[in-house]
């Protein structure tokens, strides 16, 4: 059977074939089988019906031809016959006497229609019988009888045709059936067939539609799901192949040195940046030990074999050797590597030349060190130069304020306040320049130490307050509720700032208002932002040039310089300080409308004192700095000055303080009379010949050792550069005042370090001690302070006159309250009223008032309250009539 299918080629076969062949032929077989057993049921059935039928012939005519016969009557016997012939499957009756007479009767010939080998097979034979007729022992004759099967066997034989075509049409229907069931069947099989072929060739984006029977949608499902984890699969492992493509193609074509060590710290892999760098071609390091790359005496540093067997990472900077035993400078990192089944196999290395790198970080190091000693230089050279011009500013403005505490006519007084002005103009350009070059240098420090935001705001605008009114402008200021009035920063280069923006927007505005605004951009609990804001409406800042105003010696428009004037500095700095002070500034403006100047600040918030809110406040009366009270004992003072004028200035206004001056020339000299004297203080100049400042009170100090004793020294120099005064406290000296002197600071300095200098003392000749401070209205400062312009002072009074009995008022109150903190609310703004007016008897009883508020003195603050009160009684008569006086005086004239 099997050789049988292999000729047929069955395993060549379609399945469609084989199911119609296997089919076919098994319904062949069961057809035939089944019509064999018919046709074979039938043959033996029509064998049986023939025998019966004859069977039934003989015992029908039998009888009939019997009688017949005995009559004689052969005529009636061949009417028979020929009648009983005419039936079906008779062939012929014969009837034969005994003298051999035939009386026979033949049927019509039977055409045969079945084929012979059907006869054949069939094998029906033709039944013959003959019958004896006896009568009483009388034979008469004998009866034949033949029947013939051909009507049974056409008749099987047309059975047989109708079977066959019956099974004809059956097995046409069978196949048709099965060719449109296999058809709808196979199609999405071919299908599958076909996508599985596709897949198979590398189309993986073969899918099949889901349809056809339940079994195919399974295998198609099946068959789709795998083709999906097959693609991912392919295209994970062609996107991982393409990875490590690039990855291999990046590392081998990189100028960096790549290349990779086993486990025993043999390299496994070497790229062509490793051939470049160190020589040795892939054939030549691959399969060498990593070792050989690595000079003896770093061995034990990198220690390679270790760190690699523990998976360690490295990277860092060191050395390693060439093919021709160049030492170079390198920076390797090497981590560990893994296999895909995670397991450390090794570590892989990238080293980079760093010897040019190293070369030039020696070359900007030196280029470092050249630019600090340049910058070191400059420092020096700004120091000097500090010196050198504000000495000759320190003769300038000193003896110009000599000369106006002496009798002057009014011409010579107004030359001289010219002379004051223009010299403390140009000491502030001077001013100016030191504190660029500070800040160009980087040895400006910021401050952080306690003050009051709203104080400090009135104080600084106060300053400013008189050249406003001077132009007709109005200057307004408001602190946010929200912002405590205590903050932590750096009040002078705060106020720098202010002034210099408020300085601006009054310059550069001729009629209208200039304000200025702090909010609270943003607080944390012990830190805050604030935000400045400085508005004007004067003419404003072309948006091209907005841009330039904050870089050095740069002014919107050069024609304001010869207008305004100006060294361009002064927004410079104000922006570095800003950011010096970790906030930025920037400017909004409209030609001809006004500017809008804006400025943030980080501060810490001082929490135990500050006050958490504060009613806005209005524009401050209150003068910015209070002239300290000046000393009433006589001490003998060394001055160390080789200035001619400088020891002229100095000797004459520490004689007008009503002190004993002793003078020498340079360091030296003041060693030896501080050894040979004894002084209260010495004020010393740090720049002298034969010995300087430093020099010197090094050396009274080492002379002090062993004696117990401490002469005070107060630094007395036109440096202004960072870092002096902390130069000056730590070479051993006790206060530092910088040139031009100023009276008040000197005072200041004295007090600070001098005991006694507090203590009463009668004043001696020929300089008699002016007194410490003068009841009622210091006329004569407050001019001074107001440059002569008497209708402000008059506005200042009236303003006065009609706040002072609410501020009596509301001292009173608080003190009969025992509110220690609205007494010292109360007392802080009437001391700012009457210092303004310089009624110094009365600003000096306020701040006793504030303080005894503040340290909750109930019982200080009770007397020194009715002190206060009986000195605004005097104050207020005085007051009313310097108006008076004055209106009556511009009235004549």
């Amino acid at each position: 059977m099997h050789r049988v299918v292999s000729r047929l080629g069955w395993q060549n076969w379609s399945l469609t074939a084989r199911l119609m062949a296997g089919s076919g032929a098994a319904l062949i077989i069961s057809a035939a089988v089944l019509v064999y057993t018919s046709l074979h049921t039938e043959v033996d059935s029509n064998r049986k019906m023939l025998e019966e039928r004859l069977s039934d012939e003989v015992d029908f005519l039998l009888p009939t031809i019997t009688e017949q016969a005995v009559i004689g009557d052969y005529a009636n016997i061949e009417r028979l016959l020929k009648v009983r012939v005419k039936r079906e499957e008779i062939n012929k009756f014969a009837w034969t006497d005994e003298q051999g007479n035939i009386v026979a009767a033949a049927a019509d010939f039977t055409s045969k229609e079945a084929p012979d080998w059907f006869i054949r097979w069939v094998d029906l034979p033709s039944l013959e019988r003959t019958h004896e007729i006896n009568v009483g022992g009388v034979r008469y004759g004998k009866l034949s009888f033949q029947l013939t099967p051909l009507p049974a066997i056409n008749a099987l034989w047309s059975g047989l045709l109708d079977k066959l075509q019956i099974f004809i049409l059956g097995v046409g229907i069978f196949f048709a059936v099965i060719i449109q069931i296999l058809t709808g069947g196979l199609t999405p099989l071919y299908r599958l067939a076909t996508g599985a072929q596709k897949f198979g060739q590398g189309d993986y984006s073969v899918r099949i539609p889901a349809e056809g029977a339940p079994e195919m949608l399974d295998s198609i499902k099946a068959f789709n799901s795998m083709a999906d984890s097959i693609e991912r699969l392919v295209t994970s492992l062609r996107e991982s192949e393409a990875r490590k493509r690039l990855l291999a193609t990046i590392v081998e074509q990189s100028d960096q040195a790549i290349f990779t060590e086993d486990l025993d710290g043999v390299i496994t892999s070497w790229n062509a940046g490793a051939e470049e760098l160190f020589g040795y071609t892939q054939e030549e390091a691959v399969g060498k030990p990593y070792a050989m790359l690595v000079p003896s005496e770093d061995k034990e540093t990198l220690r390679a074999s270790e760190r690699i067997r523990s998976g360690q990472k490295l990277s860092c900077e060191t050395h390693m050797v060439t093919r021709n035993g160049t030492i170079i400078d390198i920076e390797i990192s090497a981590a560990p590597m893994f296999d895909d089944n995670g397991v450390h196999s090794g570590e892989i290395t990238i080293a980079r030349d760093i010897t040019e790198r190293k070369r030039t970080e020696e070359q900007l190091l030196q280029a470092k060190k050249a630019a600090e000693a340049a910058s070191r230089a400059k420092s020096d050279f700004v120091a000097n130069m500090s010196h050198e011009i504000r000495t000759p500013m320190n003769g300038i403005l000193g003896f110009t304020e000599l000369v106006l505490d002496s009798d002057l006519n009014l011409e010579q007084r107004d030359n001289l306040n010219a002379v004051k002005s223009s010299a403390e103009s140009l000491l502030g350009v001077i001013n100016d320049i030191l504190d660029f070059s500070k800040i160009e240098a980087g040895r400006l420090d910021i401050e952080s130490i306690p003050f009051s935001l709203r104080d400090g705001l009135a104080q600084t605008l106060k300053s400013l307050e008189l050249r406003a009114r001077q132009k007709g402008l109005k200057l307004t200021w408001d602190v946010a509720s929200e912002i405590p009035d205590s903050i932590v920063g750096d009040p002078v280069r705060l106020r720098q700032v202010i002034v210099n923006l408020v300085g601006n927007a009054i310059k550069f505005t001729e009629k209208g208002e200039v304000s200025v605004l702090v909010e609270m951009e943003s607080h944390g609990p012990s830190d805050a932002r604030l935000l400045f804001w400085v508005r004007d409406t004067g003419i404003g800042i072309p948006r091209e040039k907005q841009h330039l105003i904050f870089e050095a010696f740069s002014q919107a428009d050069t024609s304001t310089t010869r207008e305004y004037g100006g060294t361009g500095l002064g927004l410079t700095i104000a922006s570095r300080l800003v950011g010096l002070m970790g906030g930025s500034i920037a400017v909004e403006s409209e030609m001809d409308k006004g500017s809008a100047f804006r400025f943030t600040i980080n501060v810490g918030v001082n929490q135990d004192e500050g006050r958490q809110v504060r009613e806005p406040a209005s524009p401050p009366a209150q003068p910015f700095q209070k002239h300290p009270t000046r000393p009433r004992a006589v001490m003998r003072i060394l001055v160390a000055e080789d200035n001619p004028v400088n020891q002229k200035l100095a000797v004459r206004l520490l004689e007008k303080l009503g002190h004993n001056v002793h003078l020498v020339e340079n360091g030296e000299a003041a060693v030896e009379a501080a050894r040979s004297q004894i002084f209260d203080a010495v004020l010393m100049d740090l720049q002298m010949p034969v010995m300087g400042g430093l020099a010197a009170v090094a050396a009274i100090r080492e002379w002090e050792k062993d004696r117990g004793i401490h002469v005070p020294v107060i630094a007395m120099t036109a440096h202004a550069m960072q870092g002096d005064r902390e130069r000056c406290l730590e070479g051993g000296m006790d206060g530092y005042v910088s040139k031009p002197i100023d009276i008040n600071a000197l005072v200041a300095a004295l007090q600070s370090i001098v005991p006694s200098a507090n203590d009463a003392a009668p004043p001696v000749a020929p300089a008699p001690a002016q007194p410490a401070m003068k009841p009622g209205v210091n006329l004569e400062i407050l001019l001074d302070r107001l440059d002569n312009d008497r209708a402000l002072l008059c506005d200042l009074i009236g303003v006065f006159m009609a706040e002072c009995p609410k501020c009596i008022a509301d001292m009173e109150a608080a003190v009969q309250a025992k509110s220690g903190e609205k007494i010292h609310r109360s007392a802080h703004k009437f001391k700012g009223s009457v210092g303004s007016l310089a009624a110094e008897q009365a600003a000096a009883l306020a701040l006793a008032l504030e303080s005894a508020g503040r340290s909750g003195d109930l019982v200080e603050a009770e007397r020194v309250f009715a002190q206060l009160k009986e000195e605004t009684d005097r104050l207020l008569p005085q007051l009313t009539e310097i108006s008076e006086s004055f209106a009556r005086n511009a009235a004549s004239a």
